[in-house]
């Protein structure tokens, strides 16, 4: 398939015309009105004059014409560059692209539908930027030949996506995460609930419920609000939450189970390599694991420490380069695999995730995953977030919810002494965990100067 936007969007059209593809608090629109919203765009784009393989941004918030955009840049050849529009530093990431337009957030209609570029399937489809939880983002090209590979690998083979599916995710489309939630139900013919910009948790609550959604991609910190949330519903009708993102906490998991009988399938992928490439399988999950490998994808463990090992991924969907930086690309892109620099173990089933290399902490001398520790925290009542770093010795930052701090930090250096094995750190109460729009903590800026 030489153009991915036949698979996503024309044979849908073909067979189910009528049928509801986007849908937000707006309004709802079907293929055919997606087709001719993507033909405008198209035409647009067409009027610019650019040459094939020219890069397009798309600055906005998640929308129907975001999605139509999107299509239509990748349909007419050239490439969609997907921009958060609150970054303060836009104008770098356009300049690190050689963007050479953006893309207004409205155009005109148009009468006329320009012919498809066809081409290599292997030909660059659009640029994302990893989150930069530690430290200064990357832009990754992915090639259309990308989007199938992982629908079949993951959506197909994993999630057993069908066209009767309804998809919500709570990641935004200039995040992998949140574009692939988008695209696997484009590719099914099924249907997106665009949420809303900041939606509270009751209204995510309330979406969830009463608006037929089958499959919701959530992140840790996401569900975890959820579940602090004043008003729970009794019982959803979902068929699949997956978490992605950070380690989904055990409690997480436990509770969602107990409250809805029902599992979060949690995984791991990134933006490099654009799809999930280890995640537990619906109905079989292991509480705590990050699950087995994805098919068409193969990792390996290289050591770190005693503990410890780096894992490495290779599959069809890696792309063997950072855009524009040879250095980053030399550490992370390695005889054509990807060093994730994320942490694991696996025994004779699963892989378990132990967060980053920078992670890490030195506990008397060995290093230690600072997971264990803040799942043990977070079961305490009255915390509701919190952040183990080594920083010049461990510091542990706290949100606290509704208990006095002076009480909550006996309770936590009590349970940290019990059960951790870990010397006593030093302990700060804060507003909030630093973290990106997509959720991770961005550990990094936690100081003890807080």
């Amino acid at each position: 398939m030489n153009n991915i936007v036949l698979q996503l969007l024309d044979r849908n059209v073909e067979s189910s015309p009528q049928k509801v593809a986007i849908k937000n608090n707006e309004g709802a629109w079907t293929y055919q009105q997606l087709f001719q919203r993507v033909s405008d765009y198209a035409s647009y784009v067409e009027s610019l004059g650019l040459k094939i393989g020219a890069k397009i941004a798309i600055i906005q918030h998640d929308s129907f014409d975001a999605v139509a955009a999107f299509l239509a840049i990748i349909r007419q050849g050239f490439v969609a560059c997907i921009i958060n529009p609150d970054l303060d530093d836009i104008d770098w990431r356009l300049e690190h692209c050689g963007v050479e337009e953006v893309i207004p957030s409205r155009v005109s209609e148009s009468s006329e539908t320009p012919s498809m570029h066809l081409g290599d399937h292997k030909r660059p489809a659009f640029i994302l930027f990893t989150s930069g939880t530690t430290g200064h983002p990357q832009a990754v090209i992915h090639r259309h030949r990308d989007i199938q590979i992982m629908n079949k690998n993951y959506g197909e083979k994993v999630l057993g996506i069908t066209k009767d599916d309804v998809f919500y995710s709570s990641s935004k489309m200039f995040f992998a995460y949140g574009l692939n939630s988008i695209l696997f139900a484009l590719y099914q013919g099924a249907t997106v609930e665009l949420a809303m910009q900041e939606p509270t948790m009751n209204q995510l609550w309330n979406n969830l419920s009463k608006k037929g959604v089958t499959i919701f991609f959530g992140v840790p910190t996401v569900f975890g609000s959820m579940l602090c949330a004043d008003d729970i519903p009794d019982k959803l009708t979902l068929r699949h939450c997956v978490s992605a993102g950070e380690k989904l906490p055990q409690w997480i998991f436990d509770e969602w189970l107990s409250r809805f009988n029902s599992q979060i399938i949690d995984g791991i992928g990134t933006t490099e390599i654009l799809s999930t490439f280890v995640s537990n399988l619906p109905n079989k999950c292991v509480s705590g694991a990050a699950g087995k490998v994805v098919p068409g994808f193969e990792v390996k463990l290289v050591p770190y420490s005693d503990e410890y090992f780096v894992l490495w991924v290779r599959g069809d969907t890696y792309h063997p380069a950072y855009l524009n930086n040879t250095k980053a690309t030399k550490d992370r892109f390695v005889d054509g695999w990807f060093v994730t620099n994320d942490l694991f173990t696996k025994d004779s089933d699963d892989y378990y995730y132990h967060g980053r290399v920078s992670d890490l902490i030195n506990n008397n001398g060995r290093y230690a995953s600072p997971y264990k520790v803040e799942e043990l925290v977070l079961m305490l009542e009255g915390v509701a977030d919190c952040a183990l770093v080594d920083r010049d010795g461990l510091s542990l930052y706290v949100v606290a919810k509704g208990r006095g701090c002076s009480v909550l930090k006996n309770d936590i250096l009590s349970i940290i002494a019990d059960h951790s094995g870990l010397i006593a750190p030093e302990i700060y109460f804060v507003d909030n965990i630093p973290s990106t729009p997509a959720g991770k903590k961005k550990r990094y800026l936690l100081s003890r100067a807080t």
